[in-house]
């Protein structure tokens, strides 16, 4: 998904969405942020972003919490991960007494259960693309300056501290 935000008095007055996918992966951070500046809501199994052409909507398929690798049932949240008195997590005991010896399916959570910090959601309605891929590869340029320019700001250019570092080497009888 590719949202652009809009301003008015360095104040975020909404959202212009220019890429919404049939499949969306949310953040805790980016609902936090959107129900703060009021351009996303969130509610009976729905996120709803007010984009500036319109709603853009998705049904919460899978909410963060644990799921089991073999069956994908959720096994509660992490904070219902910790051994219990036999020594396994509730995802482990629920791969354990459903699923018995068999290995994980997943080799990246060999215990059988996995552990995801974001929501799903699948669009409602039809997907939303009002960039072309040049307009996709202008904005990314953008994206890509904007955040170099802030990174040069905040640490300087590194290709200069480079040159300093070697000149200095050099001058040293290091380099």
């Amino acid at each position: 998904m590719i949202l652009k935000r809009l301003y008015t008095d360095r104040r975020v007055i909404g959202v212009r969405v220019l890429r919404a996918k049939r499949l969306q992966h949310f953040s805790p951070g980016l609902i936090d942020g959107g129900l703060a500046e009021g351009w996303l809501s969130i509610g009976q199994g729905v996120i709803t972003i007010a984009g500036e052409a319109g709603p853009v909507a998705y049904r919460i398929v899978r909410a963060p919490g644990a799921y089991c690798c073999h069956c994908d049932a959720p096994v509660g949240g992490p904070e219902r991960q910790s051994p219990g008195n036999d020594g396994l997590t509730e995802g482990q005991r629920h791969a354990r007494d459903t699923h018995g010896d068999t290995p994980s399916p997943d080799p990246l959570n060999p215990a059988g259960y996995r552990i995801e910090a974001h929501f799903t959601g699948v669009l409602i309605g039809d997907e939303v693309e009002t960039l072309t891929r040049e307009e996709a590869a202008k904005f990314d340029q953008q994206v890509r300056e904007t955040l170099a320019a802030k990174l040069r700001a905040k640490y300087g250019d590194t290709r200069d501290n480079a040159e300093r570092r070697r000149a200095a080497k050099a001058a040293a009888g290091e380099g």
